[in-house]
């Protein structure tokens, strides 16, 4: 990988000024190639102005002490990522290194760990497409406790998806299988995105609100719906991706456990109504 360290005064086509320990992008763009290292060393604190603009496609490293500050609307993008290390020697709160957005709790001071932002979104076997932000965390040792995290993210990098529906998603790797996310997290640290809530994922159960569950969210022959809380099922509909209702309603006995024959159904990606509120996403393989 090619280093690019950024020390002295940055000008031209840019804009960049850097006056004592602020570095400011006051206008026009900045690129930064795939294969390029730019590394903020000490407490700089670097603003891009709104209007500004970053497109990152190699590593921008913040280290220990550097801060990015991005406009509304304009946060980085590009095929690269940002990190920061946060160097933990004692139980920390609402910590967001770096500034790159992430938020961080723990009562376990095992660090450092090395946070990674990138912006290309994930892809699901099934289509569904992620916010265009993701983190990883990296620690060398294996604390115990959990960490509370706060995954904050630009409207910008919606894409498609309404801020209503989201959900956390977890992989170990980049490529998944993606799993819903409670928001506090234990080592081995996960890749966390967000998708759609109602995303059919290769993990084997989907949880919705009020408690219920449905298994597996890619079905070949069977698919299953319990209720986890006191309310019964009643209502079950499904639809296709147009809206349709598919001749698959099933409405009987109050019951916590309901086996929905797939046979028949063509391949493709389908909703599932429970008592005309709930609605999960599933595939039909």
């Amino acid at each position: 990988m090619r280093r690019t360290l950024f020390t002295a005064l940055l000008i031209g086509s840019t804009g960049a000024l850097l006056m004592g320990q602020s570095m400011v992008l006051v206008s026009g763009s900045m690129t930064i190639q795939e294969g390029t290292l730019l590394r903020l060393e000490g407490p700089i604190t670097w603003t891009i102005e709104p209007g500004a603009s970053v497109s990152n496609s190699g590593v921008i490293d913040l280290g220990t002490e550097a801060t990015l500050v991005e406009p509304l609307g304009g946060p980085i993008q590009g095929l690269g990522t940002e990190r920061a290390t946060l160097e933990a020697n004692a139980p920390f709160a609402n910590l967001v290194p770096g500034g790159l957005g992430l938020q961080m709790t723990s009562s376990d001071a095992s660090g450092p760990f090395t946070i990674v932002r990138g912006h290309v979104p994930f892809v699901l076997p099934e289509g569904d497409h992620s916010i265009a932000r993701w983190y990883s965390i990296a620690s060398p040792s294996s604390p115990s406790a959990s960490m509370d995290l706060v995954m904050q993210y630009d409207e910008s990098e919606l894409g498609l998806l309404e801020e209503s529906v989201l959900s956390v998603f977890k992989a170990s790797t980049e490529v998944g299988p993606w799993t819903t996310l409670a928001f506090s997290q234990q080592y081995p640290w996960a890749i966390n995105t967000a998708f759609d809530e109602d995303a059919p994922t290769l993990s084997p159960t989907l949880i919705a609100q009020n408690g219920f569950e449905i298994w597996p969210t890619v079905v070949e022959d069977v698919l299953n719906i319990v209720s986890r809380s006191q309310q019964p099922i009643e209502l079950i509909e499904v639809f296709d991706g147009m809206g349709r209702v598919v001749p698959k309603v099933q409405q009987g006995r109050s019951t916590a456990h309901h086996v929905l024959e797939m046979n028949g159904l063509a391949s493709g990606t389908y909703f599932l109504r429970v008592n005309g509120s709930q609605v999960f996403k599933f595939r039909r393989a």
